[in-house]
């Protein structure tokens, strides 16, 4: 009975301190609550994390925190701009955590962000914003994951993609100019469709993209040299529109997606390994293609094989419309190597062989009579139909290529007169061992359906047409 008279004081003494503890706690939880609330649904949060509007601003509808780290916005609209883009991001819920040890080291780190109903923009502007100078000691934002179920669509320029889409990504920056890193990522999309401006490319598609960025600097890698420092691994199967070739101008051609004129399909996985194709890599893609101008169709096929080299394939069975425009594309390409040369595409050229031939129209047809004729008194001009049997070797045409051209228009200045005419002409490279680097002769063959001769080198008087 003594020992406990003895301990019932000592509880109580416990007991009231662990009211006055939970007090203590219940007191600083309903102040946490009220000016964690406070602080989101009013105008000071936006004033804190928008200190450079021109940079990013982040707003939102409401704001609620149960606990400490924990944070929910509904209506949350992210934007930046960052050189000569603009970017945004608008959601209709985010919930989110903060690791709040890390703050005490500059970091601001967000271990999970759940986000539902997601629409993504991305945009060139002509008014460039210069990042600002690198300095040390910026604060650094890790971002765990970000993930949703509901990305419903993402807008570059006027290439848009729609659909079911889902996204679990990581982010690594630190201000101040410091590095960025994208964590292995990856973007689903199902029922997906691919549109430019209005015109549908590709709809009831399955996307799938796996992704990553390295750890670099502004000064390492910036603009198209941050794919440099990137993997991905593209997938994609669906359906492709129907193209109709219409006439853009006096003499060009240009394709339109026509999705009521038929569809096609697209199949196939690519990879990209920090600037250069991925071995393994196939697409295929088909679509029926049609004249504005004339009844039927034939299929266009593209396919691009990776191994230790790129492989190109172009095939479009020959069409004619009543107007005379052709279009038809037979072609095998080998590009030696699988690095794709994002600053000077046309390198190329010198790694590339294989045979193309084809008829298109070209909008210029300039670079005829300098191609096949070293005659500086020649000029061939205007735009017309190309019918082409190339080969190439090394991105040179060889011996036993050819291209004709079924109207050109043709002048030429000789011993002061001035020939001016319509003509056929026919390009051809011979083989010719004594022709120097190459081994070939060009030659050029021109029919003149008529013509006139002017004197003094066109100014004057035409005294003959024929």
């Amino acid at each position: 009975m003594v020992e406990i008279s003895e301990r019932s004081p000592s509880r109580r003494r416990a007991a009231r301190l662990l009211r006055r503890a939970g007090i203590v706690l219940a007191a600083a939880y309903l102040v946490y609550l009220l000016l964690g609330n406070l602080f989101l649904n009013t105008a000071l949060a936006p004033w804190a994390i928008n200190r450079k509007p021109e940079r990013f601003q982040l707003h939102w509808q409401a704001g609620l925190t149960a606990w400490p780290g924990q944070v929910s916005l509904w209506d949350p609209r992210l934007q930046g701009h960052t050189g000569n883009v603009t970017w945004s991001l608008h959601a209709r819920r985010a919930d989110g955590r903060i690791a709040l040890l890390p703050l005490l080291e500059k970091e601001l780190r967000f271990p999970s962000i759940e986000v539902a109903d997601v629409e993504a923009a991305l945009d060139r502007v002509d008014r460039r914003l210069e990042p600002a100078p690198a300095r040390p000691g910026g604060w650094r934002l890790r971002f765990d994951r970000i993930a949703s179920d509901s990305v419903r669509g993402a807008r570059f320029g006027t290439l848009r993609l729609d659909g079911e889409g889902q996204a679990t990504l990581g982010l690594y920056k630190q201000l101040r100019g410091g590095p960025l890193e994208l964590t292995p990522s990856r973007v689903r999309f199902e029922r997906a469709r691919l549109s430019l401006a209005d015109d549908t490319l590709l709809d009831e598609a399955v996307l799938e993209a796996d992704f990553s960025i390295d750890r670099h600097t502004r000064e390492q890698a910036s603009g198209l040299r941050k794919l440099l420092e990137t993997e991905l691994e593209l997938s994609v199967e669906g359906r492709t529109s129907a193209l109709q070739v219409q006439r853009s101008g006096p003499q060009r051609l240009s394709l339109k997606p026509v999705p009521a004129a038929g569809h096609g399909r697209v199949g196939g996985r690519i990879g990209w390994n920090r600037g250069a194709l991925a071995p393994g890599g196939r697409l295929d893609w088909s679509a029926p293609v049609s004249m504005a101008s004339r009844d039927g169709q034939a299929t266009l096929q593209l396919g691009v094989e990776v191994d230790d080299d790129i492989r190109l394939r172009i095939d479009l069975p020959r069409q004619v419309d009543e107007n005379g425009d052709a279009l038809a594309v037979d072609a095998r390409l080998r590009i030696e190597g699988t690095e794709v040369p994002l600053e000077d595409p046309r390198s190329l050229i010198p790694r590339t062989s294989g045979h193309l031939v084809g008829s298109w129209q070209l909008a210029s047809l300039d670079w005829l009579g300098t191609f096949f004729a070293d005659a500086p008194w020649l000029a061939l001009e205007g735009a017309g139909r190309v019918d082409a049997d190339l080969r190439l070797v090394d991105g040179a045409p060889a011996a036993g290529s050819r291209v004709e051209v079924p109207g050109v228009d043709v002048s030429v200045d000789l011993m002061g007169n001035r020939v001016q005419g319509r003509a056929r002409a026919l390009g051809t490279l011979q083989g010719d061992e004594d022709a120097g680097a190459g081994g070939v002769r060009p030659r050029l063959e021109l029919n003149l359906e008529r013509f006139s001769i002017t004197a003094d080198k066109g100014r004057g008087a035409r005294y003959v047409e024929g």
